[in-house]
């Protein structure tokens, strides 16, 4: 059997005395990526912090998408209607072109930057990787913001937003090609703070004949009639009565 001291003295020939032992190499820290949503006013700062139109044509799809990074990828001029204002992308899940919309402001930063390209630049309109795009962002939110986010925040954002801003749902999902229960989670989940307001601002049948439609007159009419019919039918009694006491002195 081999002892510790045979072990040691074996490992340590060779060194130098009073040389201490390599110290072990440490792993630098590693920086943890949220994905959480980040508010309007946040995405603005990014938004206004970009420094070239690629970059910041990139924000504006993203944030007004919910795009995934592989789908932005894919894009190329020629996907573009921009009369119309969507871009059709291809969807792997669903194995067919999705109608994605997207505002005017955006769709006019895009146009500015497919007029900017050179023609070497090859036919996707942003011509990188999915992980220079992810590095990108990060830093971005890095220096804007103080805190890292991956790519997966803009999307969580898009749709929080949207839910806010009362977006119809089925916009959200063809943008985002995320499944429709996925997308109404982040609508129900948004509290209406005055319900009663909203129902009464949006008539689900407005055409409806109310009461306030009829006139003034004819509404007192049919509130007061039941009224007036037991009025009008004691006064009768009491003519009839009456008339029957004056019957009876004569």
């Amino acid at each position: 059997m081999i002892s510790q001291e045979s072990v040691s003295s074996t490992h340590n020939r060779g060194k130098k005395p009073g040389s201490r032992p390599a110290a072990a190499k440490q792993k630098a820290p590693r920086l943890e990526f949220g994905n959480d949503p980040i508010s309007q006013e946040e995405a603005v700062k990014l938004l206004n912090s970009a420094d070239n139109l690629e970059d910041r044509a990139l924000l504006l799809l993203g944030f007004n998408t919910g795009l995934k990074i592989s789908e932005i990828l894919s894009i190329e001029p020629i996907n573009f209607e921009f009369s119309s204002g969507i871009v059709r992308i291809w969807d792997k899940k669903l194995r067919l072109y999705r109608t994605v919309f997207i505002p005017d402001e955006t769709i006019n930063e895009l146009r500015l930057l497919i007029d900017s390209r050179k023609d070497s630049s090859g036919p996707r309109l942003f011509p990188s990787t999915a992980k220079s795009i992810e590095g990108k962002f990060q830093r971005y939110t890095l220096r804007i913001l103080g805190l890292s986010r991956s790519w997966e925040s803009v999307r969580q954002t898009y749709m929080t937003i949207s839910a806010k801003k009362d977006i119809p749902i089925w916009i959200v999902v063809n943008n985002t090609g995320e499944l429709p229960a996925t997308v109404v989670k982040y609508y129900m989940g948004r509290p209406h703070l005055n319900a009663r307001r909203m129902v009464n601002e949006m008539p689900l049948y407005p055409e409806s004949p109310t009461l306030a439609a009829f006139k003034s007159d004819e509404l007192k009419r049919s509130l007061e009639k039941p009224f007036i019919e037991i009025i009008d039918q004691i006064d009768f009694e009491r003519a009839k009565i009456r008339r029957a006491l004056n019957d009876f002195k004569d």
